[in-house]
């Protein structure tokens, strides 16, 4: 019975009847669901891409050794996530038109849909960190984005600043208004002031936002960026250092050896070790080396302080014991003349 409804389904699908070749390919698959041939020929007839992957699906489940079923269903694969990569592409271009235009709760939907034709779509994942409300959700979000695209500065800092609360959103504007990025300085100080039930921080917030606002207004840029703040600082001990070197070799520039230089090159580095420490614990170079939220452990900046002065220490302590040694008395029998009469 099933062969003969099998063979009928074969001229029919042959004859373009794709109906009739369905319908009679469905009845034999219903009494025998592991007849390859019969979901071979189905995947003929169907119409839809998605069905007709599935019933390759199934007939390869029954015969995985058939290579023409296997090459015929990654082609139809292929075909299908260009599709839908095409479709995503559409609906995206629709979901940032309804969030420019302020229709946050249709661009969600939109890009939901986006995101489930295609997970790769990185633009369309962070867009929906955007629009969502919840914070696990955008989360979620944005860790898919940097597990898509690790580089994504703008997924790093909005992540980092889930994560961080408040203080993250207080430390990133501040970093702004060092770099005179003023408007984003005021966004950042708003999200703070949302994210805070404090009465007095929300005080202190205020009161930070109306410096930014009166330094955009005259265009007023920090004189000093971080670094150079952190080079001023540093330079101190160095300049000390270098002072008392011209004055151990009698102010003569041409006794100034090569090992006076790499000791204050020396005191510099330690110099700027304990200063960076305890004035600029989130600097970028930091931020890169221990993560975004910088020289936070107590017991690591202890350990750099540490560092620092020993490398400022050392270099000094050498100039003394060669001073202490210059002025010491001389031995008679070391010198190749007489002395006195």
């Amino acid at each position: 019975m099933s062969a003969q409804k099998l063979r009928e389904a074969i001229v029919a699908a042959r004859q373009q009847d794709k109906q009739r070749a369905r319908d009679l390919l469905w009845m034999v698959i219903h009494e025998e669901p592991q007849n390859e041939l019969a979901w071979l020929w189905l995947a003929t007839v169907l119409d839809n891409l998605d069905e007709r992957i599935a019933a390759l699906e199934n007939a390869l489940t029954i015969n995985p050794q058939r290579e023409k079923t296997r090459a015929y269903l990654a082609k139809l694969k292929t075909a299908q996530k260009e599709a839908r990569a095409a479709e995503a592409e559409q609906l995206f271009v629709k979901a940032v038109a309804q969030y420019e235009g302020g229709s946050r709760v249709v661009a969600r939907d939109i890009l939901r849909r986006v995101v489930s034709l295609n997970e790769a779509h990185v633009e369309a994942w962070y867009l929906l960190a955007q629009v969502v409300s919840d914070r696990a959700d955008k989360m979620i979000a944005l860790e898919r984005v940097l597990s898509l695209e690790p580089t994504h500065e703008k997924a790093k800092r909005d992540l980092f600043l889930l994560r961080e609360g408040k203080q993250g959103w207080v430390n990133q504007a501040e970093d702004a208004l060092v770099n005179g990025r003023y408007d984003e300085a005021l966004t950042l100080y708003s999200r703070a002031w949302v994210h805070t039930n404090s009465a007095a921080e929300r005080l202190v917030i205020e009161k930070r936002m109306r410096e930014v606002e009166r330094q955009a207004a005259i265009n007023m840029r920090p004189v000093l960026d971080k670094t150079t703040t952190l080079l001023r600082l540093a330079s101190g001990p160095g300049l000390l250092y270098l002072l008392l070197a011209f004055i151990h070799v009698g102010f003569q520039v041409a006794n100034l050896n090569l090992q006076v230089f790499l000791n204050l090159l020396i005191v510099l580095v330690g110099s700027a070790l304990v200063v960076s420490v305890h004035n600029t614990p989130r600097h970028k170079i930091w931020r890169q080396v221990f993560g975004p939220a910088g020289l936070q452990k107590t017991a690591v900046r202890w350990a750099i302080t540490l560092i620092g002065l020993s490398l400022i220490l050392l270099p000094y302590l050498l100039l003394f014991m060669n001073a202490i040694d210059r002025l010491a008395p001389v031995r008679p029998d070391l010198i190749p003349f007489p002395i006195g009469s």
